[in-house]
């Protein structure tokens, strides 16, 4: 079943950014400025891309703006707006390199995995950036908590001033299976329209 992002809100501003293109969420620069929710996350167990539309405004030791944390690993996806710890399964890569992104304008930013091939894929406006290899056999881990806005370092828990994301997000989809190359540069260059029409049988978390 799809489930529309209902979220508990800290000190969250929804508003229009530059130039009244679209609406996006924007988050203060505290440890409090964050938003946390417990979402059904089977039907990403074997398989899930995360996208969303990032503005990179704040500088932090680890600026995260995805966080799914559980009782068996607090890091069981992070992902960041400049590449440091970028996190699966408890498994750390630091990609900076990769992030050649000018801090205060948007690009698009999605990480996918699967089972079936056992590796987790970053992308950049639609270009894949980086792949490493998972563990074979393991799959998601259910009952956790989704932090958007910082790093959690246990399941609902552990939100500091260290980790603080600071920018806005717009579009952001988690959609049950790993999306291919082509579909998420598509995405990337049509700013997301029709992605319900496209992909919405996976389309499970969503904020538009």
């Amino acid at each position: 079943m799809k489930e529309a992002l209902l979220l508990t809100l800290f000190t969250l501003l929804l508003h229009a950014t530059s130039g009244d293109r679209f609406n996006a969420l924007k988050f203060g620069q505290t440890q409090y400025d964050y938003i946390l929710y417990q979402p059904n996350m089977q039907p990403f167990e074997t398989g899930f891309t995360t996208c969303a539309w990032i503005r990179k405004l704040y500088s932090t030791h680890n600026p995260t703006w995805f966080s799914y944390a559980t009782s068996v690993t607090a890091h069981e996806i992070q992902i960041g707006d400049d590449g440091t710890q970028t996190r699966i399964f408890g498994g750390t890569k630091n990609i900076p390199s990769v992030y050649t992104v000018t801090p205060g304008t948007w690009f698009h930013n999605c990480v996918s995995w699967d089972a079936t091939s056992n590796a987790r894929n970053v992308y950049i406006n639609g270009v894949l950036v980086d792949t490493t290899s998972t563990t074979a056999g393991r799959t998601l881990t259910l009952g956790g908590y989704l932090v958007l806005g910082n790093e959690q370092h246990g399941p609902g828990t552990g939100m500091d001033g260290s980790d603080i994301f600071g920018g806005e997000i717009f579009n952001l989809n988690m959609f049950s299976k790993k999306l291919s190359d082509a579909e998420i540069k598509e995405m990337a260059r049509d700013m997301c329209s029709g992605v319900e029409e496209t992909h919405g049988e996976v389309r499970v978390i969503k904020w538009e």
